[in-house]
């Protein structure tokens, strides 16, 4: 805009104005792309939230469908209220770090690591990758929430 003032009086100023309205169409562009990627950021850690609770939810419940991956790759009965309780404070570290961002992007690397341990305990006793490709997409979208909290809402 500031460089269309010049243009006004001289012709020699026409370049500033071409540099000034692409300079302004390239601010809309980002901040754009930054609105969307902070919605793209609190879909997923919402995501995260609701699929760490409910899967909390079952195995405290004793649910076989969430119970039976667990004792496949070694997991003894007396750790799985542990591994709820470990996903149960995932959650309420996203949900409170909503507001206190560090907390957030500490939550979430937390659930990567979770789920990378899960991906990792599922290779060690050669499962399918059926078996655990629901652990594999979980890390990915926690790794990728990690970094967009880390770059969108800090």
């Amino acid at each position: 805009m500031w460089g269309l003032i010049f243009c006004l009086g001289n012709k020699d100023w026409k370049f500033f104005a071409v540099l000034s309205n692409t300079i302004d169409r390239a601010n809309a562009r980002f901040s754009y792309e930054g609105a969307l990627l902070k919605t793209l950021t609190y879909v997923l850690l919402g995501l995260l939230v609701l699929i760490s609770t409910f899967s909390a939810i079952g195995k405290l419940r004793k649910d076989p469908k969430a119970i039976e991956p667990l004792t496949n790759v070694g997991v003894k009965p007396n750790q799985v209220p542990l591994l709820a309780a470990l996903e149960l404070a995932a959650a309420a570290g996203l949900l409170i770090g909503l507001k206190f961002h560090p907390l957030a992007v500490a939550a979430a690397t937390g659930l990567s690591l979770y789920f990378i341990g899960a991906v990792i305990s599922h290779l060690r006793v050669k499962d399918k990758f059926a078996a655990f490709a629901p652990a594999f997409v979980l890390a990915l979208i926690s790794i990728a929430t990690t970094v967009l909290i880390n770059s969108n809402l800090s």
